[in-house]
């Protein structure tokens, strides 16, 4: 083997595992970045009515949090803001009288009941 195709060589693997390296650190910046966006919108979340209709209608946080799109999750927790119907909302959490096909009351039903209904399916 030449000198030439020696020095090629390991110049290639070297840039080879320094991408492999930069690549990781990448990766584990993403994680990081994730985690804290999704605890941030869980922070969001749990001052709103939105927090307290999903465990009434035992639908799982952390689950919705990971399941759900953050553009979704951001769409939901808008249409819990804006809701006109906040004394029914109060009045049905208050009382423990929520039922999951009888919260047409609620902005966010449709999303709820998909939700309910995907979470009750085992996890694949």
């Amino acid at each position: 083997m030449s000198t030439i195709t020696l020095v090629i060589t390991s110049v290639l693997a070297a840039a080879l595992v320094g991408f492999i390296l930069l690549l990781l650190l990448r990766i584990r910046n993403n994680v990081v970045s994730g985690l804290s966006y999704r605890k941030a919108l869980q922070a969001e979340i749990s001052d709103l009515r939105l927090d307290r209709m999903l465990a009434a209608l035992g639908i799982n946080r952390e689950r919705y949090l990971y399941q759900e799109s953050t553009l979704d999750i951001h769409r939901q927790i808008e249409r819990c803001k804006d809701c006109s119907n906040t004394a029914t909302c109060d009045d049905k959490l208050s009382s423990n009288t929520i039922e999951k096909d009888k919260i047409d009351f609620c902005n966010n039903a449709d999303a709820f009941g998909r939700i309910s209904e995907q979470q009750g399916k085992p996890e694949s």
